[in-house]
């Protein structure tokens, strides 16, 4: 099983009214805004820090 649906099989467990949406794609600048500006909760199962630093500006914008 991936980290991602390990993580929302975690979460359903711990609530089981929580929505969740997997997006199992590779998140860069130019598409990371349009997916994470729709939700309140975003989780990165990313293995590589060195993708994920980028996308942290994109985190906190709402």
């Amino acid at each position: 099983m991936s980290k991602v649906h390990s993580l929302a099989d975690r979460c359903m467990r711990l609530n089981s009214t929580v929505n969740i949406q997997i997006h199992e794609i590779h998140l860069d600048n130019t598409n990371a805004l349009d997916i994470i500006k729709k939700y309140d909760v975003i989780m990165d199962c990313s293995d590589n820090l060195a993708n994920t630093l980028p996308l942290v500006p994109m985190k906190r914008v709402r």
